[in-house]
């Protein structure tokens, strides 16, 4: 109990002294320094998700940094638990948006800080809103951005993963980007598991990349599918 209110108060008291810097960050933006501002952020995000993981108490252990290709790419991920953000926000270089719930939109700071690093917020309700915000996707993904999405749906709390929904990676073949499949094991074991905050060791494997223009018209269909089943494989042998 007691760490789990050490987490809180940590991400909370981070989160405000981080506001001065938020701002210069949008001002940097404002004015044109891309390339100021894409590193500013990349400090920012780093440094926020390695830091709540060493409050947590994990340890990460990463392999396959080496397949990380140039450019920007879709990352696709099984999801155990709320952690594996700040995981790969920490772990993997470069920055990288969610497409998250839209209900993530409504919480302060947070949420600014998800604007800037061109988060999207999915609406899963209502299916018109939906097809835009993946539209949105696709373009963030168009202009250079990274992307991370986890076609589960949901948090899966355990070592189980669930399917790939279809059509999840579309924006992948739209966009013309690689697709890397991501697995994160043990990540539940941090909260989920005890519903309070423990130590545990995680695994985070980044797999080979999938490039859509390699894939012939049948594979494109199933894309989903392959990267199920390169994350269930890596899932296994970790």
């Amino acid at each position: 109990m007691l760490s789990t209110v050490i987490l809180a108060i940590y991400v909370v008291v981070f989160l405000l002294l981080s506001l001065p810097y938020l701002a210069i960050v949008k001002l940097v933006r404002v004015i044109g320094l891309k390339n100021v501002h894409e590193k500013m952020l990349e400090v920012f995000v780093q440094f926020f998700g390695k830091s709540v993981i060493r409050v947590v108490g994990a340890n990460v252990e990463v392999e396959g940094l080496e397949n990380l290709p140039k450019g920007n790419v879709l990352f696709v991920g099984n999801h155990q638990s709320y952690a594996d953000i700040p995981i790969m926000l920490g772990f993997i270089p470069g920055v990288k948006s969610f497409i998250a719930k839209k209900e993530t939109r409504r919480i302060p700071v947070v949420s600014w800080w998800m604007v800037e690093i061109n988060c999207v917020f999915l609406d899963r309700q209502n299916l018109r809103q939906g097809m835009k915000d993946m539209a949105k996707a696709k373009e963030f993904l168009q202009e250079g951005r990274s992307m991370v999405i986890y076609p589960e749906g949901t948090r899966s709390q355990n070592d189980d993963m669930g399917e790939f929904k279809k059509g999840s990676l579309k924006i992948a073949q739209q966009a013309n980007v690689p697709v890397v499949p991501v697995a994160i094991l043990g990540s539940y074991k941090l909260y989920e598991q005890q519903k309070k905050i423990k130590k545990a060791e995680v695994k985070l494997t980044i797999g080979e990349p999938i490039f859509i223009e390699k894939l012939s018209k049948e594979e494109q269909k199933e894309i989903a599918e392959i990267a199920e089943n390169r994350v269930r494989i890596m899932l296994k042998s970790t």
